[in-house]
């Protein structure tokens, strides 16, 4: 399976499993038993996982990498009563104690012979006097080039499209795949993982279904009132997380061996292969 970018840090699973290289081969154990594929102590019922954008991602070790953005302004043809036109966007972001901060940066300039340089350079020069800014600024003369000042400390451009064409050159991501980021981010024992090794992580998305109480208008069926009333089911999509050390005999033999967890969830394990083969993804290299 290819590699996806992590920009952010990952809520808490609804189960997990890890592998490590020192664990005996059964705990390497995947099985495909009455449509439900059991992976260690985890079970899921195969026609619950979800395909298209909730198909089963992998996140692979990565370094942290600053956002970068450009913001090119486009010159207006109005102006206010005075001569003058402003251009402005607003900057959010979110800390590490997850707190949601967010800056707006306005410039106002005389609508007489301005060319688009003059607003760069008063934009990128209003940035940079902002001692409480998380971004530094480059004047391009064309567009305004910013990048974040701490790698993996994600924004969002918030930006009128009839002042400013924004784009994404550099997408932020976080470092990741160290045992301490399992144990800060989701309470993970620190004895579940080797404190020496990197792991990559399988996301596997799945739904369940419960009655909705509250709706009794289909789907299953209830006992009150003197009588059985049909309710609606409710569907509650999940995520189990599976830990696997890399570049050993956890990678080789759950991520890649056959009918392991990457077969199955390419379609290649022979009892699944017309459901998993819509995911059309590929096994890693070991």
């Amino acid at each position: 399976m290819n590699c996806n970018n992590l920009c952010f840090d990952l809520p808490a699973p609804s189960c997990y499993q890890v592998f490590n290289d020192g664990d005996t081969t059964a705990a390497y154990s995947v099985d495909f038993v009455d449509n439900v594929v059991t992976i260690g102590d985890a079970d899921i019922v195969y026609n619950n996982i979800g395909r298209g954008f909730r198909k089963p991602a992998l996140i692979c070790p990565q370094d942290a990498v600053a956002q970068e953005s450009t913001l090119t302004p486009l010159l207006q043809n109005c102006c206010d009563d005075q001569g003058n036109a402003t251009w402005a966007f607003t900057l959010t972001w979110t800390d590490d104690c997850d707190k949601d901060w967010q800056r707006t940066y306005t410039v106002t300039l005389c609508c007489t012979d301005l060319v688009v340089a003059d607003i760069t350079a008063a934009m990128t020069a209003k940035i940079n006097n902002d001692v409480n800014s998380t971004v530094t600024a480059t004047d391009n003369t064309t567009n305004v080039g910013i990048k974040a000042d701490t790698p993996g400390q994600g924004y969002k451009v918030n930006a009128s499209s009839k002042y400013w064409t924004v784009a994404a050159t550099v997408e932020n991501s976080i470092e990741f795949g160290d045992a301490q980021y399992f144990i800060d981010k989701f309470n993970i024992p620190a004895d579940q993982l080797d404190m020496t090794a990197t792991y990559q992580l399988l996301i596997v998305k799945y739904w369940e279904s419960t009655p909705d109480t509250a709706n009794p208008t289909g789907g299953g069926a209830q006992q009150y009132n003197g009588g059985t009333h049909s309710m609606l089911n409710v569907l509650i999509w999940k995520e189990c997380y599976f830990i696997v050390q890399t570049g050993g005999t956890a990678e080789a033999d759950v991520l890649s061996d056959a009918d392991k967890i990457c077969d199955i969830f390419s379609g290649n394990y022979s009892d699944v292969t017309q459901y998993f083969a819509v995911t059309s993804e590929a096994c890693p290299c070991v």
